[in-house]
């Protein structure tokens, strides 16, 4: 078995497919037998909401998913060759975070089982992944649609046999078809709302989603379930509060009735006083203008204030609302109640640690399970996508502390020392030996040093020193 099969079957999985032929699947007979081919399973039309209420109308929303996907798209990726499966199937299960507390081990499993494979036609898709696009704005979309909508979908488009673009689809307009077998659960991706459907096949298309609990429906829990769906009343809340706090800046102030204190005024003064304060005495342009009027006014108050209505505190509250639900600190939003840099600083640091180096191993496992893996059948070798933990800013002060940890740990060669920090190695004999804290000389000469004191004992026998020969 290759690498990849051992990363994505499992011995419990093998068997189950060797009871195919005999047994159907119980579950899933439950849950699709009445379902016929070709009809879509039912989508929640709220994933259009996310995007129309929430990503493109809510500034907060909007702020917390560029942060996440722009964190994501910065961190660089490359395409390996498999040299041994087993250091591969480790290095594979060490986490982002734990890659960084452990750089030495991981790295000398990332040397023993992979080696980098920069001319691929793979590489090229990595580097590349569209005519239109790079692959950090890939990824900025294709995150972007997972944290919306819960959702995302990536075409691949076969080009010499293997997929060799990537096209990021429109996940609240994309359809999960029947397949009509309780096995093989679907057939395809449908995109609806054009000039025609469009269907692709299954097999064309690599589904990420986030785990929903809503079996309500036939093959409901089949789509991911979007941050905003849990959020929806905080979303709601935000989006008033700005609503209120737009009218009350073109109010200028509290809501009341304006009343004229005099007697036997026509339906045409009092269209043309009314007409004439919209003109003149409201919107913000018109904030603290003077007005002049002959006429005798009067003010009836009958409205309540927005600090009254704690509009500003409840903006306040929906922003770390939100940002908690998507794992943020609010301190890289521009918090105005913590704002210490060194805050900001751990913030960030908690944002790889906590939510992009998680989301960064799921993105992994995907493109591995569906792009490389096809790669690999096309190509005749194994080939494995990763990324690059090291290389994230937010966390070069963790390495440098690893960096002071390694300089003193002497059983670890030069090379290795090296190697954690992305460095080439040097061909040298002794960078390959553990370096002794005394002295900073190599174990191996370790032997001559002992024969220097020796030699040094004899020649100063029978109690006689250099200092008496003097």
């Amino acid at each position: 078995m290759n690498f990849l099969e051992k990363l994505f079957t499992t011995s419990r999985t093998k068997q189950l497919l060797k009871q195919k032929q005999t047994t159907q699947n119980t579950l899933n007979r439950s849950l699709f037998s009445p379902y016929a081919a070709g009809l879509p399973f039912v989508m929640d039309n709220d994933k259009r909401e996310f995007v129309q209420e929430g990503y493109e109308r809510n500034s907060t929303v909007y702020s917390i998913i560029n942060k996440i996907t722009r964190s994501l798209a910065a961190i660089p990726w490359d395409v390996y060759v498999v040299k041994d499966s087993k250091a591969a199937y480790k290095y594979k299960n060490f986490g982002g975070q734990v890659r960084i507390d452990s750089p030495i081990k991981a790295q000398n499993m990332k040397n023993k089982g992979l080696e980098l494979a920069e001319q691929s036609d793979l590489a090229g898709v990595i580097d590349r992944p569209n005519p239109h696009q790079g692959w950090s704005e890939f990824v900025e979309n294709l995150q972007g649609f997972k944290e919306i909508t819960g959702n995302t979908y990536v075409h691949g488009v076969e080009v010499d046999q293997a997929f060799g673009e990537l096209w990021v689809m429109p996940a609240h307009l994309v359809e999960i078809v029947s397949s009509g077998n309780v096995e093989s659960v679907i057939r395809g991706y449908r995109i609806t709302e054009y000039v025609y459907d469009i269907e692709l096949d299954a097999e064309e298309v690599m589904h990420m989603k986030y785990w929903n609990p809503d079996y309500s429906s036939v093959g409901s829990h089949l789509y991911g379930m979007s941050p905003i769906r849990a959020a929806r009343d905080v979303v709601t809340q935000s989006n008033d509060t700005f609503t209120a706090q737009q009218r009350a800046l073109q109010n200028m102030g509290a809501e009341g009735m304006l009343a004229l204190d005099e007697d036997n005024v026509t339906d045409k003064q009092l269209s043309d006083f009314r007409k004439d304060l919209n003109r003149r005495g409201q919107g913000p342009d018109n904030y603290k203008k003077m007005l002049v009027s002959t006429a005798k006014w009067r003010w009836e108050h009958f409205g309540i204030s927005p600090v009254d209505l704690n509009i500003i505190e409840a903006m306040r509250e929906s922003k770390r609302e939100l940002a908690d639900i998507y794992g943020i600190d609010t301190t890289l939003l521009n918090d105005p109640e913590n704002k210490i840099q060194a805050n900001k600083s751990e913030a960030r640091r908690e944002l790889y640690y906590e939510t992009i180096l998680p989301k960064a191993d799921n993105l992994r496992d995907e493109l591995n399970r569906w792009l490389a893996a096809d790669h690999s059948k096309h190509d005749g070798v194994e080939y494995f996508i990763d990324y690059d933990s090291s290389a994230i800013p937010a966390l070069a002060k963790d390495i440098g502390k690893k960096v002071g940890w390694l300089q003193e740990a002497w059983p670890i060669t030069p090379n290795e020392f090296r190697q954690s920090l992305n460095y080439d190695t040097i061909d040298e004999p002794s960078m390959d030996m553990p370096w002794a804290p005394i002295g900073r000389q190599p174990v191996g000469q370790e032997m001559d040093v002992s024969k220097e004191i020796s030699r040094y004992s004899k020649a100063n026998t029978n109690g006689t020193s250099k200092k008496d020969k003097v």
